[in-house]
Order: C-alpha cells, then structure tokens, then sequence
C-alpha cells in the first residue's frame, strides 16, 4: 500500500467522521489509525534526520575508501564492474579535496524516504489503534493545524528534560481533523464519543501545535488563541512565534 492509497481512504473517512461527529469502527477505524500514523512519520524534521544519518554514513564510508589511492582505485573498479554504465569516476585528489573541504552533502533519494516512512508506519499504527479515541468539537472553529500535526504531550507534570512518547503512559495524542473538530487519544477510556471542553482547552491544543511545526502553521483565523506558559489564554501571536521558534 502506498501513501497516496492511504491517503484516498482515509479521506473518505474523515468525511464522514467530519458530517457525523461519530467515531469510525471496524475497517474505517483501521483506516484512519494507518492514516494518522502516516502523518506522524511523514513530517519535515524526519525526512532532515534521514538524510542527517545517510550523510554522516556515507562519509564515512567514503573516508574509509580513501584512505589511499590503492583503496580507491579498487573500490572505483568494482564499482565499475557492477555497473559498466556508470561512467568516468572522480579522480582520487579531487574526491579527497571535496570530502576534506565538506563541499558536498549526501541524502536519500524519493523513493528510499518513502519506502522507510511507510514501513515505519507499519510499525507505529498498533501504537495508535491501542489507545482510546474521541473527538472535541469546536462550534467556533478555533483549532488550527501544522505541517507537523500529531501531537503527543504528557497528562501530568513531567521533569523538564523529559519527551513524551507514543506508547508512554500520562500521555495524550491530538490530530486536528478540521478547524472544528480534534481527534484525541488516551490510555483512559472515554465516557463519550465527543468530550466536552472550554477555551482553555482549544488554547492548549493550539499552542501544542505551534510549539510542534517546524515550518507552517494552518489557521481559519489569524487571531486564534494559545496557551502561554503561564497558563494564560492569548490571541497576539508575536510572543506565541518567538516562543516555538525558540522551542
């Protein structure tokens, strides 16, 4: 299954969980569990951690066959032998120079980062389809989203270097469907499908969000509300920029 599949079903979903304000079962359920593990791995700061670990990998490799000019011309000819169509090799003193000189970077092609993103997925959905789920609705709209837009955040009070985690307990995952509607997840079952909460709460999820993205935020409103540190809901949005970008 590739990621524009689940993509298309999992829209039909949400359609439908977006009209009834009802949580999906069976099947439909499964579908926007993949489709909610799909965007927790599919964000911007985990393909730059890929292509991180396949450059300091691959330099070092690199170093390792030139660490002289025996060790190149021989790894130059295998690689020639197994494929005869790959042309001219770089000398040895200029690919020594560019590695010393950091002149060039090594990531991932496309079809590697999908392949790994949706194996990763695989791996993550049992963390999802574990927890139990409701949905808070906004009759004002005030939710807003990110390009990073599964959240995890501890229930209680943590120590400050400490991360929550997917599988961790005192945790809790929020997925904004829509700008009036929040997909939450919890070790602790629900009462009711639809979980009633006040401004604060809106406000709490919004700066969760914020302090999340990496690079863009969503909103139906330029004025939406947020969290400060203090517990304080705000609507001014310089405070909230300096302080995710600090984040």
């Amino acid at each position: 299954m590739n990621s524009d599949t689940i993509e298309g079903q999992a829209s039909g979903v949400i359609s439908e969980v977006l009209k009834t304000h009802a949580m999906p079962s069976g099947d439909d359920y499964l579908i926007l569990m993949n489709f909610l593990a799909l965007m927790h791995v599919r964000v911007p700061r985990a393909r730059d951690s890929m292509n991180q670990s396949v450059d300091i990998v691959s330099k070092h490799l690199l170093k390792t066959d030139l660490r002289d000019q025996s060790t190149w011309k021989a790894r130059v000819e295998a690689a020639c032998e197994a494929r005869p169509d790959i042309g001219e090799a770089p000398s040895y003193d200029c690919m020594k120079a560019a590695l010393e000189e950091s002149r060039y970077s090594f990531v991932a092609e496309q079809n590697w980062h999908i392949r790994s993103m949706l194996e990763l997925m695989e791996r993550l959905t049992p963390c999802f389809t574990a927890r139990a789920w409701c949905l808070a609705i906004s009759n004002s709209g005030g939710f807003i989203s990110s390009d990073c837009p599964v959240a995890v955040r501890f229930t209680t009070q943590k120590a400050a270097m400490d991360s929550p985690a997917l599988m961790r307990e005192d945790t809790e995952i929020t997925f904004p469907l829509s700008r009036n509607v929040l997909l939450v997840g919890s070790w602790e079952r629900f009462a009711f499908e639809k979980m009633g909460f006040d401004q604060r709460y809106i406000a709490l999820c919004n700066s969760i969000t914020a302090r999340r993205s990496q690079r863009f935020l969503f909103s139906s409103t330029k004025d939406f509300c947020w969290l400060d540190d203090k517990g304080n809901v705000r609507y001014e949005l310089g405070p909230l920029a300096r302080s995710a970008a600090g984040k």
